[in-house]
């Protein structure tokens, strides 16, 4: 988790479109990030992450980004939306042959202490209009995801 002063300096970034100084993010006490690893977390994460730009510049993600990381989900045998798990299920049950009806699910709870949250309204809503790309590959994932589960309800085993 990022600060609240980490946490504006990436924004200020983002909207500067120039990377924060490696002063301002202190990226070594959260273990697994590398130094410069900071402001891709809040600019079109999965977006940079599955289009083969991760690190372009802050706000420098492109529909052309947005493309090839559609591209991929296209590829993918299995893909799950974690809101719609029960919907999805039957792409692993006709993919890899595994019998998921035996399968109890446990309700689960996070016992962690509620914290106050590091972003303003204006910054969320900032990062909700910076995040456009990461959205629109949202909707399509959900689209895709239903068509694949459909069609392994329909090839089932």
């Amino acid at each position: 988790m990022f600060s609240k002063h980490e946490t504006t300096s990436i924004i200020e970034a983002i909207h500067s479109k120039k990377r924060p100084a490696m002063s301002s993010i202190n990226n070594h006490k959260h273990g697994c990030l590398p130094r410069w690893d900071g402001f891709h977390h809040f600019d079109n994460f999965i977006v940079r992450s599955l289009g083969g730009n991760y690190d372009v510049e802050p706000g420098q993600v492109t529909e052309e980004h947005l493309e090839n990381a559609k591209k991929l989900l296209q590829k993918m045998d299995v893909l799950l939306i974690l809101e719609e798990l029960s919907l999805h299920t039957r792409q692993l049950e006709d993919t890899f042959g595994w019998d998921l009806d035996s399968q109890r699910t446990i309700p689960v709870s996070n016992a962690h202490a509620k914290h106050r949250p590091v972003l303003s309204t204006s910054q969320e809503a900032y990062l909700h209009e910076v995040n456009t790309f990461d959205y629109k590959l949202y909707e399509f994932a959900l689209a895709l995801a239903r068509e694949k589960s459909q069609n392994a309800r329909t090839h089932s085993r």
